[in-house]
């Protein structure tokens, strides 16, 4: 089984920091609505944020897109850490 590096776990931290975030104000409804836009498997995220059995390791690359783009976040912050999570 594939070991996930620790940036990877940092990266998915920080891209469901930001989902609740969107979804706190207002840009998405919650975790489903983000994946139906989107066309990803919201059973698959929903397993991921809660690490629950271990059958999903990775987010996809292109929600990391769509977070960016639809909720405003920045690249820099979700990727690297660095700077500030919404874009000004």
């Amino acid at each position: 089984m594939k070991n996930i590096s620790h940036e990877t776990i940092a990266i998915q931290q920080r891209f469901f920091v930001a989902l609740n975030w969107c979804v706190d104000t207002g840009v998405f409804t919650g975790l489903q609505e983000f994946c139906q836009a989107h066309g990803l498997n919201r059973t698959k995220y929903a397993r991921i944020r809660n690490n629950a059995d271990g059958l999903y390791k990775c987010i996809d690359v292109d929600a990391l897109a769509h977070i960016c783009r639809d909720g405003g976040i920045s690249a820099d912050w979700l990727l690297l850490g660095k700077g500030e999570m919404v874009c000004t």
